[in-house]
């Protein structure tokens, strides 16, 4: 029977055979199917997973005290029995638990606030460790423990003698922390001296990391804090490596692609363009289009980032970088995140060509149907054009088989996967990324370290700094009359509500409410109206009406967050600005300060929470983009600035890449030094290296990520 079990499930140990890392979960003594079902949800079906799977935190038990050493007014644990337990109906909704507990030295009642399932759980003979507040009772002089925490222990004697720093690992209901605490012991110092050590011995002594078996057992088990530490530091430093290696070696390879078509940088559409710009080019602005000039001359494919904050100017160099394309005679391709900014982008390089003959198209999702269908079929087999479109561009019935140039507004609006049909679209195109968010170094080195970048950081001559203010929303009435005095000197206003209409559920004016207040206000003035929910038509149509100035004011919500360019547009006035984003904030404010005149923006809220006071914060001391984006990341953290799916970033197990960015930066220059030496990492000692970063690569790839 048991020779028929092992040719069925040969991963399956048989009496007396030591674990391997394959070895499935299930089969390892004291486990089960039971027990592998519930470890399944948190990604562990082998002994491999179990390795990899860290506790969350870790509490020292390596000097408990007994029951009659509990120190009053403290925070302490220790383990006990249970003697009785009791639970007290206090009123509806509110119930206590007592139990008496003891150890060998006296007894205490532990008391559970509100838990009454905890009642089942706590059997009379049972071990457990709970830790709380040492108080005295209400009702008696006698101490009473406040249970904060709570861990069944096993009823083996060993396992109530703790005298070291236990594990504290994530749980799934019916899993108890005594299960996992046992398993580690039973897999982690085996199967720990089985598994590959992705860091090449070379690189691991040159920074006095330890091996990997030790950094695994160090984890589940530290005996001290910097052994914790260096075991810790291990990991990190081991999957940015990998990681870094990735990206490098893709980087190699878009340099080693070739095929795609050389454009012309001196034809007559760049040269008219230049002549009839009514202002002169940054410093910025022009060595970010010589390095796009220098890219797209070269039969390796342009792959460059162009970072910049709000208003630098960034779209001067996505313009060069179309119109180098239609002077080659090639098809280029503008993809913007919003409808507003397509059709803005459309009308501008419509405009600039118009005299030339390009043909120039407009893609979005709604359009009519036959204008949709004609511009398709002119895409098909286009030879010489240019498309502006949304991400109607990226729809599987769109095909531009001669497109060469790929140009990609606010970047990090579209996921990793969106970014790459666009430029399957076309044989081998050049690609130009664009995006206003200030990506900190830590991001650039992993979201995007197979990239070329330039980086814009000065504004075009003659734009003032845009004057911030908080207003509390009680002063709102103060704040509209500076607006007309705006009004009144021909110049243009924004406000901004959160909200469309009115909700229910939260106390917020919305757009559609204010703008009958606002016209109110303002009888004197046109007032327009522009949300996302309005039509195509009818937000073009607004749109073209205030940047021609025949409405003053702009009731919106934050639809012109990005893009929207109104050089007579002097004043902006947020509504509930707390309930925005810090990037948002910025975004709008960037909205106005275009022109030569000064500009204001009024941010009307009354901040309550901590997060909420930090924005507005970074709002009236700083001005940089780069700054904001730092204080941005503090607040937020990277997973939630970015977002994994849309970074395209690996799920890392340990490492953060902005709380770690010097072992990030460490193990980047390392990931050089492989690569420059043994680019392709075929010398026996990166062999494990090599095959991790292959793993990564597959995972990444089937994920759709970067």
């Amino acid at each position: 029977m048991e020779r028929s079990q092992s040719l069925l499930n040969p991963q399956a140990p048989s009496a007396g055979q030591i674990l391997r890392k394959e070895t499935q979960i299930q089969y390892v003594k004291g486990v089960g199917p039971k027990l592998a079902e519930l470890l399944e949800p948190l990604g562990i079906t082998t002994c491999e997973d179990f390795c990899y799977f860290f506790p969350r935190k870790y509490d020292d038990r390596r000097a408990l005290p007994k029951v009659s050493q509990l120190q009053l007014n403290q925070s302490q644990g220790v383990i006990v029995k249970i003697v009785s337990v009791n639970e007290k109906k206090v009123r509806k909704r509110l119930s206590i638990i007592e139990a008496r507990v003891c150890d060998d030295s006296a007894v205490i009642t532990a008391v559970w606030f509100n838990q009454p399932y905890m009642k089942r759980g706590l059997q009379i003979g049972s071990y457990f460790y709970i830790k709380g507040k040492i108080e005295t009772s209400d009702y008696s002089l006698e101490k009473v423990i406040k249970v904060a925490e709570t861990e069944r222990l096993s009823n083996r004697p060993e396992d109530q003698r703790f005298s070291t720093v236990v594990p504290i690992y994530q749980l799934k209901s019916g899993l108890q922390q005594y299960q996992l605490r046992r398993m580690a012991k039973t897999i982690v110092f085996t199967v720990s001296k089985q598994l590959s050590d992705g860091l090449p011995q070379t690189v691991r002594l040159r920074h006095n990391l330890p091996t990997l078996t030790d950094s695994l057992q160090h984890l589940h088990f530290p005996q001290n804090n910097q052994q914790f530490e260096q075991a810790k530091q291990r990991i990190i430093f081991e999957e940015l490596l990998i990681y870094q290696c990735r990206i490098l070696q893709r980087g190699q390879q878009n340099k080693r692609r070739k095929g795609a078509v050389t454009l012309t940088t001196t034809g007559p559409l760049w040269q008219a363009y230049q002549r009839q710009l009514p202002y002169e080019l940054t410093q910025g602005q022009q060595q970010a289009i010589a390095a796009v000039a220098q890219d797209v001359q070269s039969e390796v494919a342009m792959n460059r980032l162009v970072q910049g904050d709000v208003g630098c100017g960034k779209t001067e160099v996505a313009l060069a970088a179309l119109l180098f394309a239609l002077d080659s005679h090639q098809v280029a391709a503008f993809m913007a995140p919003t409808q507003i900014l397509a059709e803005q982008h459309y009308l501008k390089l419509k405009r600039l060509t118009q005299c030339f003959g390009i043909e120039v198209f407009l893609l979005k999702g709604q359009q009519n149907k036959k204008e949709k269908a004609t511009t398709k079929a002119y895409l098909s087999q286009a030879t010489c054009c240019l498309v502006v479109g949304t991400h109607a561009l990226i729809q599987e019935d769109v095909h531009i088989p001669n497109l060469a140039l790929v140009v990609i507004d606010e970047q990090h609006r579209f996921g990793v996967l969106q970014r790459l049909v666009l430029q399957s679209k076309g044989k081998i195109p050049h690609a130009l990324y664009l995006t206003a968010t200030p990506i900190p170094r830590s991001f650039m080195l992993t979201c995007f370290g197979d990239l070329d970048k330039s980086i814009i950081t000065m504004l075009p001559s003659g734009r003032k700094p845009i004057q911030t203010y908080l207003a509390k929303e009680e002063s709102l009435e103060r704040v509209l009359r500076a607006c007309k005095a705006r009004c009144l000197k021909g110049e243009q206003v924004y406000i901004v509500y959160p909200l469309v209409e009115e909700s229910e559920t939260l106390a917020l004016r919305s757009a559609v409410e204010g703008v009958e207040e606002i016209k109110a206000f303002f009888p004197e003035f046109p007032v327009d109206l522009l949300h996302g929910q309005m039509k195509p038509a009818q937000k073009a149509e607004v749109m073209q009406r205030f940047r021609a100035g025949e409405s003053k004011i702009l009731v919106s919500t934050t639809v012109i967050e990005v893009g929207v360019d109104v050089p007579q547009a002097t004043m902006m006035v947020i509504l509930h600005a707390d309930r925005f984003g810090l990037s948002q904030l910025h975004q709008l404010r960037g909205r106005v300060g275009r022109g030569q005149k000064e500009s204001s923006c009024y941010l009307v809220a009354t901040p309550k929470n901590p997060d909420s006071k930090k924005r507005i914060k970074a709002m009236l001391d700083h001005h940089d983009g780069f700054k904001i984006a730092e204080i941005d990341l503090q607040i937020r953290g990277p997973g939630d600035m970015l977002g994994t799916k849309q970074a395209g970033l690996p799920e890392f197990l340990l490492a953060d890449i902005v709380r770690d960015e010097q072992i990030l930066l460490k193990a980047r220059e390392s990931a050089k030094e492989l690569l420059h030496n043994d680019p392709k990492l075929e010398h026996p000692e990166h062999a494990q290296l090599k095959q991790k970063v292959q793993q990564q690569d597959q995972h990444l790839q089937e994920n759709n990520l970067n």
